[in-house]
């Protein structure tokens, strides 16, 4: 018996997820789907888009296909995971398919599945999505239909006079949830006669058993299901992961003890935590933030012997003008420090470093500085706290007084350089821009030593903090990074 608290949790989350207002239905062929047998709403294939809020894009997207035995469509199993999805940064799409009960067989959901992901793609741009991630996902016999797109995509018509059709339908990545991948013998009777009919062909039967079709262009996939299952066996699960692992795709398989079909997201159930992990891992959803430079010995750090330390406190220093460097580079990640200067500091974070030896031209600088100092205020303005030094100053100055700390967010998106200080965007720069190593885009004198346009930097390199510089320490804690899709 489940204990209180748990079914009130479960009953709030359901009261939660019905107050959310659900989106149109867009048609994903608006002037009629190919084979329509009548204008109700389920002749009308569709999407309803889920966008995330104050999404800056372009964000991974996944059409999710609600289960139902191809003869109904759960909600728990589309609504309530394009909300789930929503709160991880994705675009989530769910698809109302056509149903057997409806008078539709295969290749109809199919060709529904497939118009869903080009349609997706197609609309990137307006829908802020990312047209290299899109993913589907599937319940029950949703995950026959997103396993068999994995398994039966084309890469579309270059010629087609519908945009929509020129669009690959090869997922990016599938997720699986007690799924039904064969028509064979593990099937789920109700879910085959409703996709082929009472009798089906030898042919169709092989055809649509997905653990047969898994070659090693299928699409990397996270299946999960419970051993308990009545209604359709592990061994789907079991045959399509075995099906992925031979052909060399890479797969994320759980298998749960406990658990009935269709459970969902079943009170926090851990499914989705194992899922989080493998978005991760794709590239769909971002890494955690992680200390950088903390441990006091400092094994993560490349800097010469005895320049830098860590005290009790956390609080990381260097005695020289040496700079501290991660041991591997970095290309998309937000970094994210406390700093304190003293009197006269001149210092910085350095991101996209090619070169450690010879940094300083090799790399993005952004500045900190005692803008309190009178040689640091009155110098230009590309070189006081904040500006991308040499190469565009700050909007304003909010740096505090030495001895005070401050918070920096650097945000490092391709040649997009964002930089947050204490609480306040104050720097925005596309390096793309800077095709000069003599003169900013307005006008404005490159120094000489800074010879390299940030145009031709590579976008991807070592993370470092400069230390002693012009005879006035710099202090830094909380130093973390987190990788970005």
């Amino acid at each position: 018996m489940q204990k209180p608290t748990t079914l009130v949790l479960g009953a709030l989350a359901a009261i939660l997820s019905t107050a959310v207002a659900e989106p149109e239905h867009l048609p994903l062929w608006p002037d009629g789907a190919p084979g329509a047998q009548g204008e109700a709403p389920h002749d009308i294939p569709s999407l309803q888009a889920y966008l995330p809020e104050d999404a800056a894009g372009p964000m991974p997207a996944v059409v999710v296909c609600p289960g139902g035995g191809y003869g109904g469509l759960a909600r728990h199993e589309g609504h309530d995971y394009a909300l789930w999805l929503n709160d991880h940064g994705i675009a989530a799409f769910v698809l109302r398919y056509r149903l057997g009960p409806h008078g539709y067989k295969h290749p109809t959901m199919l060709h529904d599945a497939a118009r869903a992901v080009r349609t997706v793609r197609s609309k990137a741009s307006a829908w802020k999505v990312d047209p290299k991630r899109v993913g589907i996902m599937g319940s029950s016999a949703g995950g026959h239909l997103a396993s068999t797109l994995l398994t039966h995509f084309d890469a579309g018509k270059p010629d087609a006079e519908d945009i929509i059709e020129r669009e690959s339908s090869r997922p990016d990545l599938g997720i699986l949830c007690y799924p039904v991948i064969s028509m064979g013998p593990w099937s789920h009777g109700g879910s085959r006669r409703n996709l082929l009919g009472d009798r089906p062909s030898a042919s169709d039967v092989w055809l649509l058993s997905n653990e047969l079709q898994v070659t090693p262009q299928t699409p990397p996939t996270f299946l999960w299901h419970t051993a308990e299952d009545k209604a359709v066996p592990v061994e789907n699960s079991l045959m399509f992961a075995a099906a992925l692992q031979k052909a060399g795709v890479p797969m994320d398989l759980h298998v749960y003890q406990k658990g009935r079909h269709g459970i969902g997201l079943a009170n926090g159930h851990p499914w989705t935590a194992a899922l989080t992990f493998f978005l991760q891992e794709q590239g769909f959803v971002a890494k955690p933030a992680v200390p950088l430079f903390a441990e006091k010995a400092l094994e993560d750090a490349d800097f010469p012997e005895g320049v830098w330390t860590v005290d009790d406190d956390g609080v990381l220093t260097a005695s020289e003008d040496q700079a501290i460097w991660t041991k591997r580079p970095y290309d998309n990640f937000i970094l994210d420090l406390e700093f304190k200067t003293a009197e006269g500091t001149n210092s910085g974070v350095v991101v996209y470093c090619s070169d450690r030896d010879n940094w300083i031209p090799n790399s993005v600088e952004i500045q900190i500085a005692d803008d309190y100092a009178k040689q640091w205020a009155e110098a230009d303005k590309t070189w006081q706290c904040a500006a991308i030094f040499g190469h565009q100053a700050a909007t304003k100055s909010l740096v505090k007084k030495p001895g005070e700390w401050n918070h920096y967010r650097v945000t490092c998106q391709d040649s997009h350089i964002t930089v947050d200080l204490n609480g306040e965007t104050v720097n925005k720069i596309d390096l793309s821009k800077w095709t000069s190593a003599e003169k900013n885009p307005d006008g404005s004198a490159i120094p000489p030593w800074l010879n390299k346009p940030k145009a031709s930097l590579e976008t991807k390199g070592f993370i470092g903090l400069q230390g002693k510089h012009a005879g006035a320490p710099i202090y830094f804690r909380k130093v973390n990074v987190q990788e970005l899709p």
